[in-house]
């Protein structure tokens, strides 16, 4: 009998999505695979958490662009700020 760790067989049989990917920080660009609903890959050339999907699922619309290309946000109390460069959002 084998004893199997519940947790990581939940992750493996996850649903995930597949698709282009690149760095923020160094600009390395890869095919990704990842659970769905991560937003951070990890990158394998530099090795930081800095990847993204080119084409996130996202809703129809507008939305903001960080001067970096990030168009994730952070929202605090007094504002949204950029997690990759740390800009601030002025105005709307």
């Amino acid at each position: 009998m084998s004893v199997i760790n519940l947790d990581e067989e939940k992750t493996k049989r996850a649903a995930h999505q597949t698709g282009k990917a690149h760095c923020m920080a160094c600009g390395h660009k890869w095919i990704a695979i990842a659970p769905v609903g991560m937003v951070w890959l990890d990158c394998p050339e530099c090795k930081t958490q800095k990847g993204l999907f080119d084409f996130p699922v996202k809703q129809k619309g507008l939305y903001w662009v960080c001067q970096c290309g990030n168009d994730l946000w952070h929202v605090m109390p007094d504002g949204y700020y950029c997690p990759n460069c740390a800009t601030r959002q002025a105005g709307f």
